[in-house]
């Protein structure tokens, strides 16, 4: 089973992202959905997968 840890959008450039999760920076596609700065996104294998609710991806990271 894999598990996916919430990251918030720092910057977006053209089909990807860069986001932020617990001092990690880390890239990932938009191809299958299209987040903007400041939202909390879901990452597998490289795509952001989904965008989830602020308060929500807060409660995760505190958990982590």
């Amino acid at each position: 089973m894999c598990l996916a840890i919430p990251a918030k959008v720092i910057e977006v450039d053209k089909e990807e992202i860069l986001a932020e999760v617990k001092g990690q920076k880390i890239r990932a596609s938009t191809e299958l959905v299209k987040p903007k700065i400041g939202d909390y996104v879901l990452v597998y294998g490289g795509f952001v997968m989904d965008i989830i609710d602020k308060k929500q991806a807060e409660k995760i990271l505190k958990q982590a």
